[in-house]
């Protein structure tokens, strides 16, 4: 009856244990996370607490997160920066240098042409 109380209480928290397809992969990772912890697969055939299944699954889940966390990070190592639309693009020196020219000389002469050049620049 201990038994049947320990799997009702497991159904209830992990409901995939019961799928007939997804649960035969579900204990096979539950097993290989116990025995990269150090137990034998011995000890985890005969665990008959559902606090250690549950215990077992949460660190299954934080293993999965990990490592798609750093599948995330390669990939985003990879990608090109983003660039937000209308933002300027930093000026190099010269493109700075004659955009001051052109004002100067705008300011100076005042002629319709220096005030059109210093306006595309």
């Amino acid at each position: 009856s201990y038994l049947q109380e320990q799997a009702e209480i497991l159904r209830q928290h992990i409901p995939e244990i019961a799928d007939p397809e997804r649960g035969e992969k579900l204990k096979g990772d539950l097993m290989q996370v116990g025995m990269d912890y150090g137990f034998t697969a011995e000890e985890m055939a005969h665990v008959s607490d559902a606090r250690y299944v549950r215990a077992l699954n949460d660190a299954r889940k934080y293993r999965q997160l990990v490592a798609k966390r750093a599948q995330a990070q390669q990939k985003g190592e990879k990608a090109r920066p983003v660039v937000k639309a209308g933002v300027k693009r930093p000026a190099n020196a010269s493109q700075v240098k004659q955009a001051k020219t052109a004002q100067s000389r705008m300011r100076k002469t005042g002629s319709v042409d220096d005030v059109t050049n210093f306006l595309l620049s």
